[in-house]
């Protein structure tokens, strides 16, 4: 045994410095912060993506029942110049141009039923995905 007043302490400090150690520090840290931010960056473009899909559908709907009343009103037309024509009160023109107005207002019905459907069939896959 030694008789000593003294305690002894040792402490080992890298001289110099571990230039690899202090170097992996720092891009770990760098490393979190762009992951963090590329998070918060796919949560909001997420985000947007599904508030542009929502509005896509809102302007299709909105398009399929301005679509469907004037298909109804241009059948109404026709079908009342029709009748006038037999009743001999207007000529072929006026017939011919209320015929042209229902099938345009035909195919722009259908057309508003594709693009409803189509809206529907991409927030349908969007949900799938998520």
């Amino acid at each position: 045994k030694f008789n000593s007043q003294y305690v002894g302490l040792k402490l080992t400090v890298p001289f110099p410095l571990d230039v690899n150690k202090l170097s992996q520090n720092y891009t770990s840290k760098i490393n979190y912060v762009v992951s963090t931010i590329n998070s918060n960056h796919s949560a909001l473009q997420n985000q947007i993506n599904n508030k542009q899909l929502d509005l896509d559908y809102q302007k299709a709907n909105s398009t399929y029942l301005i679509n469907k009343e004037i298909n109804e009103l241009k059948n109404t037309n026709y079908t009342k110049s029709l009748n006038q024509y037999k009743e001999g009160i207007i000529s072929t023109d006026i017939l011919l141009t209320a015929f042209t107005d229902k099938i345009n207002a035909q195919l722009n019905y259908l057309s508003a039923i594709r693009s409803l459907k189509y809206a529907e069939s991409k927030i349908n896959i969007n949900n799938s995905i998520q």
